[in-house]
């Protein structure tokens, strides 16, 4: 048995749980026909058929089950008889594509328990993913490079890996956008073409006050990072100032009201909801105040923006462990 009987995938990006099972499809020249099913939506009896019907032409089908992380433990308990055996033309993938809390996923109470989790334990047939980090988005950018063999040099890559998005579909626009620069270009990128990058951080704030509410966050690591991102030029702290305020109000607003006016796709409109009320109204509305002490410092001449910028991360430091 060359592939696993049936696999585990874990990965809040959606799109990089896609290039990974892309990768794992095309291995080995294998040609895998994708039959993809929702976990959040009534299964239709055409997927029982995927999972158990063999194919009399002998073709192999992946039968691809999404948001698997929305099954009741009664669902889980259905697929039981159809993961006992090996099946050679038919691969179930199950794909849990949930937020995660620490550094590993949150396994599903009523798939802990069953008899195909332990035996995916057991075999490894588990792959999981936090998605793109910050760490290795060099190296992506590298793979990227060089496939479509456009120079790079180290200093390019090294203030593109500071600035390019996380999220992989917003990564592949922004890289988009740099691939048509670089043609233009004798396929070397420069310095100044990253300023196409429109990428803002809402997120990378966001996964900052998660983190420091968690309890989790270094303090030198996010000096390292925020300086590193916005250097010494107060035209770049500023922005991010706002993004800061706008986080918080939009935070205030989710646990006080009015809420039919904000538009965020579900499941991130329920992460912010949840830091709202963790924070409460009193380090909210600090966090406004410590951001236009920072604008103030710097507008004034009384700080540099450096200054402001650390000023303002012990605060919230601070404020967080409070």
């Amino acid at each position: 048995m060359s592939r696993p009987g049936f696999l585990f995938c874990f990965c809040p990006d959606s799109q990089w749980l896609q290039k990974r099972l892309t990768a794992l499809l095309q291995k080995d020249g294998e040609v895998w026909d994708r039959h993809i099913y929702w976990a959040d939506e009534e299964f239709p009896e055409r997927l029982w058929e995927d999972l158990t019907l063999t194919s009399l032409i002998g073709g192999k089908r992946a039968v691809i089950l999404r948001r698997a992380e929305a099954l009741k433990a009664e669902d889980w308990k259905k697929f039981s008889p159809l993961l006992r055996s090996f099946n050679p033309q038919v691969w179930p993938i199950f794909c849990l594509e949930h937020e995660w809390k620490r550094s590993t996923p949150s396994i599903p109470a009523g798939l802990q328990h069953r008899p195909f989790w332990k035996l995916a334990q057991q075999k490894k047939w588990i792959w999981q993913s936090p998605g793109l980090t910050r760490e290795a988005l060099p190296e992506y950018l590298q793979r990227w490079a060089r496939a479509r063999s456009i120079t790079l040099p180290a200093v390019v890559q090294e203030k593109a890996a500071q600035r390019l998005p996380l999220q992989v579909a917003a990564l592949d626009n922004e890289l988009a956008k740099l691939e048509l620069l670089a043609k233009d270009r004798g396929n070397t990128l420069q310095l100044e073409d990253l300023e196409v990058i429109t990428h803002e951080p809402d997120l990378d704030i966001f996964a900052f006050m998660s983190s420091l509410q968690e309890g989790g966050a270094n303090l030198q690591i996010w000096r390292t990072v925020f300086h590193d991102r916005l250097g010494s030029d107060s035209e770049m702290v500023f922005p991010f100032l706002g993004l800061l305020v706008r986080e918080a109000r939009l935070l205030w607003q989710l646990e006080y009201g009015p809420v039919e006016g904000i538009r965020l796709p579900h499941r991130v409109k329920n992460r912010k909801a949840a830091l709202a009320r963790q924070l409460g109204g009193p380090r909210l509305t600090q966090i406004w105040s410590l951001a236009l002490e920072a604008e103030a410092g710097i507008k004034s001449g009384e700080r540099t923006p450096d200054q402001a910028l650390e000023t303002l991360l012990t605060g919230l430091m601070r404020l967080f462990r409070s």
